[in-house]
């Protein structure tokens, strides 16, 4: 039987099929370095391993992206709040403090 755990963990339940036996020892190379440590049976980090640079740039991009939209959504928040001069004038403190301290 193969199972899937919460956290995306594969488990080792896989009562002697030779089916998976085989699988495993297969796709063995493919895990990354968490995973091998970890000694998962399989990794689900694969595709992220599986062709370099090309999905780590993928990732750094989304990541990316994900942190602007965030930031941009926090920022509409203030922005509309009642509490948006305090914010600003914390701000301007803090960089000010930033800049002189350079």
């Amino acid at each position: 039987m193969f199972i899937v755990h919460a956290g995306d963990k594969i488990g080792n339940e896989i009562d002697g099929s030779p089916h998976w036996s085989r699988f495993f020892e297969v796709y063995k190379s493919h895990r990354c370095p968490d995973c091998v440590r970890a000694k998962s049976p399989h990794c689900i980090h694969q595709a992220n391993f599986r062709n370099g640079a090309g999905q780590q740039k993928q990732s750094r991009e989304l990541a990316s992206a994900m942190r602007d939209t965030i930031c941009e959504k926090m920022w509409e928040a203030v922005c509309a709040g009642p509490d948006r001069a305090q914010v600003e004038q914390e701000m301007r403190a803090r960089a000010d403090a930033h800049n002189n301290a350079m």
